[in-house]
């Protein structure tokens, strides 16, 4: 008897990304067990993307640049039953991966009451090996289904009739973000799935840019994004793209944007309004500085263990659930991120700047 042969459509926003491409199409020609369908959505690529997808026999959609805009440009192309949100910088590390993935969420989907969307968890495809640790700790909190943690980099295999009632297409409104929006409508109209094996995905971000200095950016974004300070994203995106040609990454000028939120969009007592709100969304991650222990202690703990993580869940988070500390919070998140944070990084990057045009000038 043959195996049952499902299909599964691919949607991939891709801008200049050939390089990748090419690793990508290599891990999906070794998926055994489906057939597969790609559609990949360009933004407008000047390289050879379009070329590439002619060759390995892709769908090449033209769209607005925008991950948002593409990928809701390729929704239509999507014909099978289950289709797979992909970055183009992702390689998957299985032959069984999706074969397997699918039928795990089939399975789960059996059940009518609750649909789940999957993800897996992040390796990250490293050119060094600095920082061991540090990115220990956000492969690991990948394999968790809590809020706010899953994101694009770790793919996105929704159902399709799913994603046309409930989700209807990628939110538009701000220039990034999108695959952190799209997962909170998840939670709230269905629940999120960990799927077999993991995937990987590129750290070039992390190694070109600092890996601090890329964490930090990420925790300031998450914290305005759900606590709806939009408006800071509608300025930072001259900032954002100006970041994207530099080596190391500046914190400073996103600082400048903060204040400029404030001062200008909320006033005083909007600020306060808007601190307290970070304050309250910091308060209830706090589930994160305890699985940071367990992390750290992974070699003494074993693999699965997580007693800090079962403390804050079971008590902390109880007891500090009230207004009282989100107040605190807030007011150590202010003085921490303005008074402290961003400070620093003011100094050392004019330090940085100073260095690099006093290097120009005996060069």
């Amino acid at each position: 008897m043959s195996m049952e042969i499902h299909g599964l459509d691919i949607l991939i926003p891709s801008l200049n990304e050939a390089k990748n491409l090419e690793r990508l199409q290599q891990s999906l020609q070794e998926q055994e067990g489906l057939s597969l369908r790609v559609i990949l959505v360009d933004g407008g690529s000047t390289d050879t993307t379009q070329q590439l997808c002619e060759d390995y026999s892709w769908t090449f959609v033209s769209a607005p640049k925008g991950r948002a805009k593409q990928l809701n440009q390729g929704l239509p192309y999507i014909k099978s039953d289950y289709f797979l949100v992909l970055h183009a910088d992702s390689i998957l590390v299985h032959k069984k991966q999706l074969r397997d993935s699918l039928d795990l969420l089939k399975e789960k989907n059996k059940d009518k009451e609750t649909t789940y969307v999957g993800h897996w968890g992040l390796i990250f495809d490293r050119s060094t090996e600095e920082y061991p640790w540090a990115f220990r700790y956000p492969e690991e909190k990948s394999r968790q289904n809590r809020r706010y943690v899953i994101n694009g980099d770790q793919g996105m295999l929704f159902p399709k009739d799913f994603f046309e009632k409930e989700l209807i297409c990628f939110n538009e409104e701000l220039p990034f973000m999108e695959d952190q929006e799209i997962a909170e409508r998840v939670y709230q109209k269905g629940s999120w799935q960990l799927l077999p094996h993991h995937i990987k995905t590129s750290a070039r971000r992390f190694e070109s840019e600092g890996f601090h200095q890329r964490y930090i950016l990420m925790a300031m974004m998450m914290g305005l994004y759900w606590c709806g300070i939009h408006e800071f994203f509608q300025r930072a995106v001259g900032v954002y793209k100006s970041q994207d040609q530099t080596q190391k990454l500046q914190l400073w000028p996103f600082f400048k944007v903060i204040w400029k939120v404030m001062k200008e969009d909320y006033g005083l007592v909007g600020s306060i309004k808007g601190w307290y709100k970070i304050g309250t969304y910091v308060r209830k991650q706090s589930w994160q500085l305890f699985f940071f222990f367990d992390v750290a202690l992974r070699e003494e703990l074993g693999e699965g263990r997580y007693p800090f993580l079962k403390f804050h869940d079971k008590v902390f988070h109880p007891l500090t659930n009230n207004f009282i500390c989100n107040f605190i919070n807030s007011l150590i998140c202010f003085f921490y991120f303005m008074g402290l944070l961003g400070p620093y990084f003011y100094v050392l990057e004019k330090i940085l700047k100073s260095q690099d045009r006093d290097y120009a000038v005996k060069s």
